[in-house]
């Protein structure tokens, strides 16, 4: 009978330790499996897309949203200036200021909506963006770009225009 309790009392023990070990090495190689998986559908993903902009081209556009200044010209002078003068120009541009009213502030996002749908419909990849108007309002906008291509933001200061960040599903992401 002391040879059992003797047994039981190394043996249970190393069988508990063994135990947990064996478990965290298992966690620990199918996180990485996992993760290995992971990197190469991203890398099998990526190329796929690489193969297909290089067949199909890669569609810019440009979308310039303004409130009582027309920045326009502006932005078509920036585009020219990075050789970018043949990309369609999408405009959306209220000559006025909002009121209090929230049907002027509506209206002109469903303004902002209608082409963001034309450029989607046209199939784009990247939206250059040039905006003049209302932070309230940007938010609303930014919103509505979410979903779509890639949004390259732009900012004008000190008579430049400066891209400042991008807009995409990945950027946005919590």
């Amino acid at each position: 009978m002391m040879d059992f309790l003797t047994e039981l009392w190394w043996r249970a023990p190393i069988t508990a330790v063994t135990a947990v070990l064996s478990a965290v090495v298992a966690f620990f190689a199918a996180q990485w499996l996992a993760r290995r998986a992971q990197q190469r559908l991203r890398h099998r993903l990526l190329a796929e897309a690489a193969r297909y902009a290089e067949k199909h081209g890669r569609l810019e556009v440009a979308l310039v949203l303004s409130v009582v200044t027309d920045i326009r010209q502006a932005a078509v002078a920036y585009l020219d200036k990075l050789g970018r003068n043949s990309i369609q120009v999408f405009q959306v541009h209220q000559r006025q200021g909002f009121g209090a009213r929230a049907e002027e502030w509506g209206a002109y996002l469903e303004g902002v909506k209608a082409e963001v749908c034309k450029v989607k419909e046209l199939g784009a990849t990247r939206v250059f963006l040039f905006a003049n108007i209302p932070v309230a309002l940007a938010l609303f906008a930014g919103a509505t770009l979410t979903n779509g291509p890639e949004v390259v933001v732009h900012h004008f200061e000190s008579g430049a225009y400066l891209p400042i960040g991008r807009l995409t599903v990945e950027t946005v992401r919590l």
